[in-house]
C-alpha cells in the first residue's frame, strides 16, 4: 500500500518496535519504490527534542543510493518537521528498478 506524505506527525501510525523495549516504529512507502521506517526511543540516534531517527527503504531493503545528503544510512535526532520533509523528499524520488 503506498501512502502520500502526511501533513503532520499525527498522521503517522506508529507502533511498538518489536526489537526496543519502549520504542515505536512506523514504515511508509511511496508509489516510486522508496519509503521510509521512522523509529523513536531511548536506544536510538533520538533526544527528548529530536525524538526521531528516519531510514529511506527503496523495495522494502534500507537504501544507502538515495542521494539525499550524500546517501547517509539513517538520520537521527529530527524532530516532526524534519521527519516530514524528508518524506516529502524520499516521496519525490525518481523511481527506479
Amino acid at each position: 500500500m503506498s501512502h502520500n506524505v502526511p501533513a503532520s506527525i499525527d498522521e503517522i501510525e506508529f507502533s511498538p518496535h518489536l526489537r526496543a523495549i519502549g520504542g515505536t516504529r512506523a514504515l511508509l512507502k511511496f508509489a516510486n519504490g522508496y519509503g521510509a521506517s521512522i523509529i523513536t526511543g531511548s536506544c536510538f540516534y533520538t533526544d527528548e527534542n529530536r525524538p526521531y531517527e528516519l531510514a529511506v527503504f527503496h523495495n522494502g531493503s534500507i537504501d544507502y543510493s538515495h542521494g539525499i545528503e550524500d546517501n547517509t544510512d539513517v538520520f537521527g535526532y529530527c524532530d516532526a518537521k524534519r521527519v516530514l520533509a524528508l518524506l516529502k523528499t524520499i516521496s519525490e524520488l525518481p523511481a527506479r528498478a
